[in-house]
């Protein structure tokens, strides 16, 4: 069926005047998996380094990342990458509807990234099929998936190795 995930970005605000400011979902049907989805943030972090985490900008260039990587075969990858509204909040409630099932919800912070897995419904969560995973979970997940040899971890090094030969390149 795929390996499916929604990434959101968020600026984080936890200010009770405003809700935080949250971008599109951002639907993987592919490469949803950590290992792949924590190298897509690795190199949108790099890109992004000088602009800070402007909700706007980061999601754009994430979804670019996520799309060359699948068009990489000159298939144009048109059926592994979407945008649908986002959640009208960060409750569990809300979240809950971009849950795919597979991977989850990656949602992304300045101060980190949050994580949301299927769980199954019972009345002491509320009837929702919806977790977070700690933060040591995230972080043992983030190591794991760091470590694999996945196929977006190659295609990002593989970028890396054509711009270091482009700069040198026009250095002279």
């Amino acid at each position: 069926m795929g390996n499916r995930a929604n990434v959101i970005f968020s600026d984080g605000s936890k200010f009770e005047d405003r809700p935080p400011q949250l971008s599109p979902a951002i639907y993987l049907h592919w490469n949803g998996g950590p290992d792949s989805v924590y190298a897509f943030l690795a190199e949108t972090f790099r890109r992004m380094s000088s602009r800070g985490q402007d909700v706007s900008y980061m999601s754009a260039r994430f979804v670019q990342i996520v799309g060359d990587f699948f068009g990489v075969d000159g298939s144009g990858g048109c059926l592994s990458l979407g945008i649908v509204s986002g959640p009208e909040s960060m409750s569990l409630e809300a979240l809950a509807a971009f849950d795919c099932g597979d991977n989850g919800i990656y949602v992304v912070e300045p101060l980190g990234i949050r994580r949301f897995v299927w769980t199954p419904a019972t009345v002491e969560n509320g009837d929702i099929p919806l977790r977070e995973m700690s933060e040591e979970e995230v972080a043992r997940e983030r190591r794991d998936a760091e470590s694999e040899n996945s196929a977006a971890v190659a295609y990002l090094n593989e970028l890396k190795q054509h711009r270091l030969k482009f700069e040198t390149a026009y250095a002279k």
